[in-house]
């Protein structure tokens, strides 16, 4: 890369390609990364599994990290930590699940902002509750021409 530069003989172009090189190599090793919350930061949501109720987990399935996760199943929530892209929670217990839970997705990249995606279910009229078992909430968020999708699934896992 060096010899490339020293070989152009117009000081304006080498010193604009430095420039330019100097630039990108900036923008490209500055993301800056997602708040993750962990699992021992929150106290009220135990990691547990039982043989009675539903248990819960969260996947990561899309692109971009989660700082938090909170199941509206309940007044108080279920919260579920961080996720990076590709990770998975531990299962948490629940009595009961809907099949079309209402979800809060929180993202941070800076200490005091929190953006929220809240999913919320109009009402549960068609929907049935899952009382046994094992769930993975499969969350997926693309960003598509600087909009965010979103979209979830509910997979039942084999009782182990």
């Amino acid at each position: 890369m060096c010899n490339f530069i020293n070989e152009i003989k117009d000081e304006k172009n080498k010193l604009l390609l430095i420039n330019v090189l100097l630039m990108a190599s900036f923008l490209l090793g500055c993301q800056t990364p997602y708040h993750i919350v962990g699992q021992d930061q929150i106290a009220n949501s135990p990691c547990i599994t039982a043989d009675s109720g539903v248990n819960i987990r969260i996947k990561n399935n899309g692109k971009i990290a989660f700082t938090k996760v909170v199941l509206k199943d309940t007044k108080s929530g279920l919260e579920f930590p961080g996720l990076k892209p590709g990770q998975v929670s531990c299962y948490k217990n629940r009595s009961s699940l809907w099949s079309n839970p209402s979800l809060d997705i929180q993202m941070s990249k800076q200490d005091g902002y929190i953006q929220t995606l809240m999913l919320l279910a109009t009402d549960h009229v068609g929907e049935s509750q899952i009382r046994h078992g094992y769930i993975t909430i499969v969350i997926t968020i693309t960003k598509v021409h600087g909009k965010l999708n979103v979209k979830y699934d509910l997979i039942r896992e084999p009782l182990p």
